[in-house]
């Protein structure tokens, strides 16, 4: 089981050597934003959590997938400042809604968007949810209370997808994530992400 942030990161890099052409959108590693970087994203998306902070200074996501989300809204577009800057505008389709709930979009996977509660929202910041691109009527699904725990249950979905699949799968994950903490509503929030990838 992935308990930590080092432990995900050890983990992927196994998968980058055991994989080498994949290595690039697979490994989560350092070194992630300086200083200069994140006093820049702070002054162009105020209201991010330092718990997102925090992760985007120890891991580089630009380019990074994770259990079909890619780390990085504009996927390999620019630095993570400019994709974080660009997705959190008025070019971003969803944007009136997240800004009316105080969110901000962090991640993204083909049909879903991810993102954290900022400071003003209703929800603890730093909460991460996952929205529906396509059914935007549907609630957000709490996935963590952190983006540090995101991580690491999506770290922990990959390393179960990698040995097994199916209904045993699925028990296996969810038994993981009640004993990292999940809440019986963030498993549900997992449930159709790890379906996909563990059917």
């Amino acid at each position: 089981m992935i308990g930590t942030l080092v432990e995900l990161e050890a983990f992927t890099k196994r998968l980058g050597r055991e994989n080498p052409s994949m290595a690039a959108e697979c490994v989560l590693a350092g070194p992630g934003l300086g200083d200069a970087e994140v006093a820049a994203l702070l002054k162009a998306v105020p209201g991010l959590p330092e718990s997102y902070l925090k992760c985007a200074r120890l891991l580089r996501f630009v380019g990074v997938e994770l259990a079909g989300f890619s780390l990085s809204p504009l996927v390999n577009r620019g630095s993570l400042v400019d994709s974080l800057t660009r997705t959190n505008s008025t070019v971003n389709p969803l944007w009136a809604r997240l800004q009316s709930e105080n969110l901000l979009e962090v991640a993204v996977g083909d049909s879903e968007l991810v993102a954290v509660a900022g400071a003003g929202s209703t929800l603890p910041l730093g909460t991460v949810l996952m929205i529906h691109l396509f059914d935007t009527d549907e609630a957000p699904a709490l996935l963590a209370s952190d983006f540090e725990h995101f991580l690491i249950y999506a770290g922990n979905l990959m390393d179960i997808s990698a040995t097994m699949s199916g209904r045993k799968a699925l028990k296996e994950f969810e038994l993981r994530l009640g004993k990292l903490g999940a809440t019986t509503e963030m498993v549900d929030g997992w449930w159709e992400v790890a379906e996909s990838l563990l059917e």
